[in-house]
């Protein structure tokens, strides 16, 4: 189904709305080392079917505008945990070429799913991580991080849900290099690193796709909404030097949990739209 467009102004309510969701994205981002699309593409999707800024099958659109924002956040804070030595870069270069495959992968195969299908599939993985933040389980001890096969088919994994779901990479990725008892400081900052390569692979996969999902419009670039990505990115770029000096300070595990528990609140949300469309 083509995206319908119908040419508006933005009044300041909804101007204000995106940029308090970059204030959002920007803080967690920085505060967590994650992309921050898990606040971006439920809040997307959401102010593009309130606030009528597109109508039509909008899930794609959603997704494709949620990384090129993760660009902005992802940059921001890899720059700041960078600033602190919080980056491990062996990892994050053996990472690369599998996150880089498997975004391209993701992206291309989300255009042979329907809108409610990606929101179904969004809604579970929400779910998943949701738990995983509140029972922010402990690492094995002995646990390390394994060899670089092994490495690719992980980052092939990250990369491959972030290009299909519009998601960065720390949902998953943190979680994993915790469990390889890679300090949780360090976790984030490699995650950041790796989220800013998911966005830019992601985004430009969903930028050159005007022919297969959307409608010429000129206010998209292929799957990208770019008034939104511009309103957005403001709060972004404010924001998450703040988060990053939040992390060296901040109860990493009570912050998890809760936000785990708005995880499921959302999916919980997206569950039931589904069920009464």
């Amino acid at each position: 189904m083509a995206i319908r467009y119908s040419p508006k102004s933005y009044n300041m309510t909804e101007i204000l709305c995106l940029f308090l969701v970059g204030i959002a994205t920007g803080t967690l981002a920085g505060l967590l080392g994650i992309g921050g699309g898990v606040i971006l593409v439920p809040a997307l999707l959401f102010m593009f079917n309130h606030f009528h800024l597109a109508n039509g099958d909008v899930m794609h659109l959603v997704v494709g505008t949620s990384l090129s924002c993760i660009v902005f956040s992802s940059f921001m804070s890899a720059r700041g945990h960078s600033k602190n030595y919080n980056v491990h870069w062996p990892v994050v270069k053996n990472l690369a070429p599998g996150i880089a495959t498997g975004c391209f992968t993701g992206a291309y195969l989300s255009h042979y799913f329907t809108s409610d299908a990606l929101k179904g599939v969004l809604a579970l993985f929400l779910f998943y991580i949701g738990m995983r933040m509140i029972r922010a389980k402990a690492p094995t001890p002995e646990r390390t991080l394994p060899s670089l096969p092994v490495l690719f088919v992980v980052a092939f994994i990250v990369g491959a849900k972030s290009g299909l779901l519009g998601i960065g990479g720390g949902a998953l990725l943190i979680p994993w290099l915790t469990r390889c008892n890679v300090p949780m400081r360090k976790a984030s900052g490699t995650s950041a690193c790796a989220s800013f390569i998911i966005a830019v692979c992601g985004a430009l996969m969903y930028a050159m796709t005007a022919n297969v999902i959307t409608t010429h419009s000129p206010y998209t670039i292929g799957c990208i909404y770019w008034p939104a990505t511009l309103m957005v990115a403001p709060g972004i770029l404010l924001a998450t030097p703040t988060g990053v000096r939040l992390s060296t300070k901040a109860d990493t595990k009570t912050l998890k949990r809760l936000f785990g528990g708005f995880l499921f609140i959302v999916a919980s949300r997206m569950i039931i739209s589904l069920l009464l469309s």
